[in-house]
């Protein structure tokens, strides 16, 4: 069976772990927020990629905004999250949500320390996901190599974690 790995938000990933791995960025559609052309989730094409899977078990970040969110972030962010469950409800999969403290572990990714200010706890979470992630995906080296590939890296590392527990 295969896995479907998912890191929800505006750019967020979805990885797809079988025989092989793959990676997507979440598809995205422009709209009008606030007179201001934002992001949105675009449902449909997400339910069509995640329909192309076939049979598969689907592991999804269980994330929310933070407290340092303004309003508008908290609310655009929690749009697209839900966006991200109803297309995999809509799809018909299953669907295990896992905290990131969990998918990171299972990963033998290390905590960062909260000591650090909160941009360097950022980027040292990030790298270190994206230098796991092409540790055990080393095929996918074009899609993970950019700093900015790091929710590409989480929604793989989240798939590895539902391989890992054989669900």
């Amino acid at each position: 069976m295969k896995i479907i790995g998912i890191d929800p938000g505006i750019g967020g990933a979805v990885a797809m772990i079988g025989e092989t791995a793959s990676v997507f960025d979440i598809p995205t559609t422009p709209h009008c927020l606030s007179g201001k052309s934002r992001q949105m989730v675009n449902l449909r094409k997400l339910v069509e990629l995640l329909q192309t899977c076939g049979k598969a078990e689907v592991f999804c970040e269980e994330v929310g905004p933070m407290p340092w969110d303004t309003p508008l972030t908290a609310w655009q962010f929690s749009d697209s999250y839900r966006a991200v469950r109803d297309a995999v409800d809509v799809a018909g999969y299953p669907v295990t949500f896992v905290k990131p403290v969990i998918w990171r572990r299972n990963a033998g990714l290390s905590s960062v320390s909260s000591k650090l200010p909160k941009a360097e706890q950022t980027v040292l979470r990030k790298n270190q996901s994206r230098e796991r992630a092409l540790q055990l995906f080393p095929a996918l080296i074009d899609q993970l190599y950019a700093e900015s590939s790091h929710n590409r890296a989480d929604a793989l590392l989240i798939a590895w974690y539902g391989k890992e527990k054989g669900l």
